[in-house]
């Protein structure tokens, strides 16, 4: 195919994993005049390719782990080369030119795992090497000559080689910041240059037969040195010299023969990890709990025991692991589990017996190792850890203290507990612990005898249910079963049922049964499956299958075989050049989410080339993908039906989609969120739950009750609204037009009709002056229309008012009207006000038809709720059960087969009324029931005549002879409306109509507190309404109740705060649904009935 043209563009290109081996090397790489750095590991190279020859520009490349034994060629042609690494390769020393040193840019060469005995010659010349790395190789000696120039060394790595010394040219490089001698026989070096070398950072020197006396006596001028590694010495105990190098962050002292730690290592106030594994160490000294900056303490295979660990390491607030395995350690000191940041604990194969019970309290723990400690026995786990009350209640803290400081409140002193920290309390509960344990196992062998007896004895009864449940409807899973096999195409019908020997040989991929006179031989290149069939002494057939597989038969899958990983390269383009690098694959399983919808990517699976195109990814990187994919199809050698396949995001076929692992159709989709959540809070949305802390605001609970207004306010605000007051017009609702409501009717309301009272209001005069200067005075008004609905009503008044007659309304009055909508029993004191507390309320509709024999008994209730102006009379059903001794009613017992309007009429005074209601009941009696053929009497309490009086109410019965509860009713709404959990107080004037279907409400009469659930509250409300009111969990609760709230708690937020409050009148919690109301509840509203069903 021609050339696309791109690849002079071309900066850099990763070839990694690709087979160039056997002249397979492209051609086309020559091609690549602009490329600066290259990639070719793996790629099974034993020589430098010549094509590398054209590429005059390159500065970095890459030969790690090919098959290279000389580097003689194009390589020293490379004038721009800066880095060069041949690591893993066969090198030898001769196969290395000396032209190579001669390039003027080479700073980084890395020669290391090859086969060098010797530095290559002329190495000294390459004057501007920054690193190199000469590790893994066989070299015994280094030149002098070596480090006389080469003094800008920042890296050295001479490790795992056979050097018996170091020249002392070494002691030039000044500039030298990383020094690895790791694994060499440096017996008899005595390290004199290492003073030298002031701006050393890293000394490696593991294993190189290091004592006291080849260490130098002083180290001060390695100011800068912070890593140290002296490991796998034979040193006895921590060279002085180590104690002067302040700035160590990194110490590795491990594999020594170090018995004790000198208290001077406090000096190392900036070590980080410190590692004196595999020692005899049998204590830590103390002052270790001054170094502060301490992250990772390694203490594993040493002779420690509890005394030997710091009791004060608590103060290592910055550590993160502690490792000390295979110790003799018993316990560890509870100061340890107050390192807050520990993330490992590792205490494997100790003797311990228990861990402190603060283990439980470490949050950011990440792996705990108590393996081998086979006396080990667990504290147990506090039973609440956890953020407020816990992810159940979404992590709102319920306390008292709490909410009563959110609420502003004064805040009670908590009683302090005494300390209860006892060792040799402790001790006595490990031994009762171990004892308990003895004692646990001799019960579990009396139990396991016992369950065998039973076991016995339950056998016929075991067989009588599996013949009940034989005839019970299997599951799905139990019903599942292996799919028939057919056998009978390659087995002959009577195999295996006649005793004797069949053997079949595996020809085709189908067995072949041979002949019996063949039986006996077996070639080694063949298959073959030997059936024998027997008869034991039951006369009952007995099989023994074999398989034998020649030494020479074809494997099922080639040894040699290794198949071709895919490659994934991201095309990035730059200004004026091209770049193919290969993406890094974790462990070597590619996944999708390595594709970023922003970039452009190249699939190489050899037999397919897969050009993936991100959404939003720029037009000129797609173009430019194309060809690079055309060009790498072509560069290595692949079948004819291989090919080239463009692919744009969202649109993958299934081949493409099965080279990433977990790529699946089915998307795992919670309908119940919505994206915008999942975005915001992640998938797991219970591990987000536990680190939120949701708001609530229970402030309502801590607020006093409303006062109650006075009689003389109630009386002057009236009068003041009154006088406010130029007219009232009063309609009311029959039929489907709305008449104006004669002037005897005035303040009697039915719950079935709706009511329209226009109200006319003259505003203050307004002072204005004409053009002649004079005065004019201005009359302004202003008029509000008032819509009275009942509670038996339904919204068609509602729309015909709306639709008619606010509509003539607006057009009269204009800007000055105001409409309000009010519903029985929920108006506020400004219109009360108007009928100076004559509000009467009665059942049903207003001008109803009336049947032969229809007089029935009426029964009133007058109440005040908080003020005089919410004084209402009710009807109410006509039981002596609701009389109370605190209020007046009205009784209207009308005679039976008598003219209509005839009767008796009882006003009934209660012996705790107030006496201005008694007055008052007097004259609503008079005007209601103005008929000279109805007799009124005014009756006290204990005065009833038993012929009419108890006869109408259906008998006498006991009732309430006190109202306290009048003094302390309060109704609490528990609500999410404002997305939060928060509990709002109604007004004192409250009815049956303020209880809410889809919230709770919380009512507290004084002795009572109630927990009123609506039929369409959430779960949610249910368990915070719960927690802000609960003190004890009743064994009423009906079961289905039990499941929305699983919790038990004690004490709760209201009525803790009662009890310090009010501690005389101590409450206690109820639980009540919606139409399951008792007594208790429904006497504290006025005129309770029916609750009101919502339209279907």
């Amino acid at each position: 195919m021609a050339n696309t043209g791109v690849l002079p563009f071309v900066r850099g290109v990763d070839f990694s994993s690709n087979d160039f081996g056997d002249d397979k090397f492209p051609e086309s790489v020559r091609l690549m005049t602009g490329i600066q750095w290259l990639k070719l590991d793996k790629t099974n190279l034993t020589e430098i390719p010549e094509e590398m020859g054209k590429l005059l520009k390159l500065e970095h490349l890459s030969l790690v782990k090919n098959k290279l034994e000389r580097l003689y060629g194009e390589l020293t042609e490379l004038g721009c080369l800066r880095t060069l690494n041949i690591r893993h390769n066969n090198i030898k020393s001769s196969g290395i030119p000396a032209e190579l040193f001669h390039l003027e840019e080479l700073t980084t060469l890395d020669l290391s795992h090859n086969n060098l005995k010797e530095v290559p010659e002329g190495l000294e010349r390459a004057r501007s090497l920054l690193n190199l790395n000469l590790s893994h190789n066989h070299i015994e000696t280094i030149p002098n000559t070596l480090f006389i120039h080469l003094t800008d060394l920042l890296f050295l790595d001479l490790s795992h080689n056979k050097l018996e010394t170091v020249p002392p040219q070494t002691r030039r490089l000044a500039n030298l910041q990383t020094l690895n001698l790791n694994h060499n026989p440096l017996g008899h070096f005595q390290l004199r240059q290492l003073p030298s070398l002031m701006n050393l950072t890293t000394l490696q020197m593991r294993n190189t037969q290091r004592t006291l006396s080849n260490i130098p006596s002083s180290l001060e001028t390695l100011t800068n040195l912070q890593e140290l590694d002296l490991s796998q010495n034979n040193l006895p105990r921590v060279p002085d010299a180590l104690y002067s190098l302040s700035n160590l962050r990194r110490l590795n002292l491990s594999d020594n023969q170090i018995m004790e730690l000198s208290t001077a290592i406090e000096l190392w106030m900036k070590l980080e990890t410190l590692n004196v594994s595999r020692n005899k160490l049998s204590a830590i000294p103390a002052s270790l709990c001054k170094i502060f900056t301490l992250r990772r303490l390694y203490l594993n295979d040493n002779e420690l025991d509890f005394e030997g660990i710091p009791s004060g390491i608590g103060k290592l607030s910055s550590l993160q692991v502690f490792s000390a395995a295979n110790n003799h350690l018993e316990m560890i000191p509870e100061g340890l589990c107050r390192c807050g940041a520990l993330k490992q604990l590792i205490l494997t194969s100790n003797r311990l017996i228990t861990v402190p019970d603060a283990i439980h309290l470490l949050t950011d723990l990440e792996q705990l190792d108590l393996r081998d400690n086979p006396n080990l026995v667990m504290p147990p786990k506090p039973t609440e850890v956890q953020r407020g009350s816990g992810i159940e209640f979404y992590n709102i803290d319920f306390s008292l203290q709490h909410q009563l400081r959110l609420a502003g409140a004064n805040v009670p002193v908590p009683v302090q507990a005494a300390n209860s920290k006892d060792p040799i309390a402790r001790k006595m509960r490990l031994r009762r612990r171990r004892d308990q344990e003895e004692a646990d196992q001799d019960q579990a062998k009396i139990l396991k005898g016992m369950k065998d007896i039973a076991k016995e004895k339950n056998k016929d009864k075991e067989c009588e249910e599996s013949k009940a449940e034989s005839l019970k409807p299997k599951r799905w899973d139990e019903a599942l079963e292996k799919p028939p096999l057919d056998y009978s195409e390659f087995f002959d019908e009577d195999a295996g049922q006649i005793p004797g020997l069949s053997i079949w040989e595996i020809e085709n991929f189908l067995p072949n049964e041979i002949e019996e006179v063949a039986h006996g031989k077996f070639y080694e290149g063949d298959c073959y499956i030997i059936l024998k069939t027997g008869m034991d002494e039951g006369g009952s057939l007995t099989w023994a299958i074999y398989f034998w597989i020649g030494e020479k038969a074809t494997e099922h899958v080639d040894p040699n075989f290794v198949p071709l990983a895919p490659r994934l390269y991201q095309v990035q383009l730059g200004m004026g050049y091209l770049e193919l690098p290969q993406v890094e694959v974790p462990h070597g399983k590619l996944t999708n989410t390595l594709l970023n919808n922003r970039n452009v990517y190249i699939l190489d699976c050899y037999l397919d080339v897969y050009v993936w195109f991100g959404k939003k990814s720029t037009r000129l990187v797609r173009a430019a993908a194309v060809k690079l994919s055309q060009e790498l199809f072509n560069m290595i050698e692949r079948p004819e039906y291989a090919m080239v396949t463009r692919l744009q995001e969202g649109t993958e076929s299934q081949i493409f989609k099965s080279k990433f692992i977990g790529w699946d159709e089915v998307i795992a989709v919670d309908f119940t969120r919505t994206a915008e959540s999942v975005a915001k809070t992640g998938a797991d949305l219970t591990k987000w739950a536990k680190q939120q802390e949701t708001k609530a605001d229970l402030a309502a609970l801590f607020m006093p009750r409303q006062p109650l207004m006075s009689a003389t306010e109630a009386h002057q605000l009236m009068t003041e609204w009154n006088d406010d007051l130029e007219g009232m017009e009063a309609l009311v609702l029959e039929g489907k037009k709305f008449v104006r409501l004669p002037e005897e009717e005035l303040g009697h309301f039915y719950s079935a009709d709706c009511y329209v009272f226009l109200c006319r209001y003259w505003m203050p005069l307004d002072i204005t002056e004409n053009e002649d200067g004079e005065e004019q005075y201005e009359d302004d008004y202003q008029c509000t229309v008032y819509f009275w609905q009942g509670r038996d009503a339904g919204n068609m008044g509602w729309l015909t008012f709306t639709f008619s007659l606010q509509k003539k309304f607006k057009s009269l009055f204009g800007e000055n009207l105001e409409v309000v909508r009010t519903h029985q029993q929920q108006e506020n004191l400004k219109f009360m006000s108007y009928f100076k507390r004559k509000f009467i309320i009665h059942q049903g509709k207003r001008k109803q038809p009336k049947s032969a024999g229809s007089n029935k008994v009426e029964f009133y209730h007058l109440r005040s709720n908080g003020s005089a102006l919410c004084t209402r009379l009710i009807q109410i059903p006509a039981d002596s059960t609701l009389l109370n001794s605190a209020f007046c009613y009205l009784l209207n017992v009308p005679f039976n087969n008598s003219d209509e309007g005839t009767g008796i009429v009882y006003a009934w005074i209660g012996s705790k009324a107030d006496p201005e209601d008694a007055r008052l009941i007097g004259e609503i009696a008079e005007e209601m029931f103005n008929n000279p053929w109805i007799s009124l009497q005014v009756l006290n309490e204990g005065e009833e005549p038993d012929n009419f009086f108890w006869v109408a109410l259906g008998g006498k019965k006991p009732y309430d002879t006190d109202a306290e509860y009048m003094n302390y009713t309060r109704l609490f709404r528990c609500s999410n409306e404002k997305g939060y959990f928060t509990i709002s107080e109604k007004c004192t004037d409250f009815c049956q109509d303020d209880l809410a279907d889809d919230d709770i409400m919380i009512l507290d009469n004084g002795e009572q507190v109630f927990l009123w659930l609506g039929t369409r509250c959430s779960e949610v409300e249910i368990k915070l309404a719960y927690k802000s009111a609960q003190v004890i969990y009743t064994n009423f609760i009906v079961m289905i109740l039990a499941k929305m709230l699983p919790q038990i708690f004690n004490g709760k937020v209201y009525i803790q705060h009662l009890r310090v409050k009010q501690p005389e009148k101590l409450r206690k919690l109820f639980l009540t649904a919606k139409g399951k109301e008792s007594r208790r509840f429904m006497k504290c509203f006025h005129g309770w009935g029916l609750h009101k069903r919502p339209p279907q």
